[in-house]
């Protein structure tokens, strides 16, 4: 969360549902994608709440690359300073006064 947060204020847009994972058992025991003896499929792949929110996650995340590719990522005006004046419904006022 804290991280999400930080990679913010520093220009990276966090689509919903970027903070999705799989926790698995408490305690020791085999990470996500670990092979198993008894089974052909790996731990944590079979797990029906961490594909549907790893399938939003995905979903969110390619929407968004593709709306700021489409629309040239964000504006300059009215985020900085020197535009601030030139952005509608902002001629009066200068962030540099606070």
């Amino acid at each position: 969360m804290e991280t999400l947060y930080a990679l913010s204020h520093i220009g990276y847009t966090i689509p919903p549902q970027a903070d999705c994972g799989w926790i698995g058992e408490i305690g020791p025991g085999p990470s996500y994608g670990d092979p198993v003896e008894s089974s052909d499929v790996p731990v944590g792949y079979d797990s029906e709440f961490t594909n549907k929110n790893a399938t939003t996650m995905s979903w969110n995340l390619m929407h968004i690359a593709r709306v700021l590719k489409d629309l040239g990522g964000f504006p300059v005006g009215g985020n900085v300073a020197a535009t601030w004046k030139e952005s509608t419904n902002a001629a009066d006022q200068d962030p540099n006064r606070f």
